[in-house]
């Protein structure tokens, strides 16, 4: 349903480019026609035929637009609400999944998304924990950031995560005195596992036009909330999205590819 509308709006704009294409040599006559007209002040029964004539046309292409353009708002309108409801949708399996214990969700791996890792009974430690050094999105405060992960602690049930943005332009960011002086300058979080997001090493999927995303601002260390705008097969840069972030004056921003993630959806 979707698919099949999609190509319908793609149909109609390609008919709306043609139509203002069609529409530009009769407006550019008619506007040679009444130049002419203003400069020698006549009007004869041949001008006025003419000027008809290519009014004619220029009507007829304009209906055909407004016409269009209706079809093309109605025809967005039912693919946004076709969109929405396949979203519904796949919530409603996610939630029916998580009610029923799906085993397609207990096996799932950090590096596939985000979710809560199984605990080991026994020791209290993830059975698929995260290694030293991977690098993970987190919300310590207001803003998302980019954090690196340090270590497991079992009593606390957290992970210990260090700021990428230590300040340190040493070039082993895991090295003790970069690590030391981030806890120093409390700059390291304990974090649940459910409340990060694994940036992945291999992109596993494109986000289309329009798709709701958390990127990283380019020359930031900082996630923002924002709308694709061209996906990287669109894209001159085969490697990056170009996305469109909140509040940032309506200019998209080129974002490498494994740098933009799904927008978190809010638990339920």
């Amino acid at each position: 349903m979707a698919a099949e509308k999609w190509n319908t709006i793609l149909h109609e704009l390609r008919t709306l480019d043609e139509c203002h294409a069609s529409a530009a040599l009769p407006i550019s006559k008619v506007n040679k026609i009444h130049s002419r007209i203003v400069n020698s002040e006549k009007f004869s029964v041949k001008i006025g035929s003419k000027v008809k004539d290519f009014y004619h046309t220029i009507g007829v292409t304009a209906n055909l637009e407004k016409r269009l353009i209706s079809s093309l708002l109605e025809n967005l309108k039912q693919l946004e609400d076709a969109l929405e409801g396949a979203e519904s949708d796949r919530n409603k399996k996610r939630k029916a999944d998580a009610a029923g214990g799906s085993t397609l969700k207990k096996n799932r791996t950090h590096d596939e998304g985000s979710g809560t890792p199984t605990l080991s009974s026994s020791t209290g430690i993830p059975n698929n924990l995260l290694p030293r050094g991977t690098r993970v999105v987190c919300r310590p405060e207001k803003d998302f950031i980019m954090g690196i992960v340090l270590e497991w602690l079992t009593i606390e049930q957290r992970y210990e995560v260090m700021d990428a943005d230590t300040g340190d332009d040493a070039t082993d960011v895991l090295s003790q005195a970069t690590v030391a002086a981030a806890r120093a300058a409390k700059k390291t979080y304990k974090i649940a596992p459910r409340q990060l997001l694994v940036i992945p090493k291999v992109a596993t999927r494109e986000y289309p036009e329009g798709h709701l995303v958390l990127a990283l601002y380019p020359g930031a260390t900082c996630f923002y909330k924002g709308r694709v705008t061209v996906p990287p097969s669109k894209n001159l840069l085969k490697t990056h999205y170009s996305v469109l972030f909140e509040e940032d004056g309506g200019i998209p921003k080129d974002v490498p590819i494994l740098e933009v993630l799904d927008f978190p959806k809010k638990k339920s």
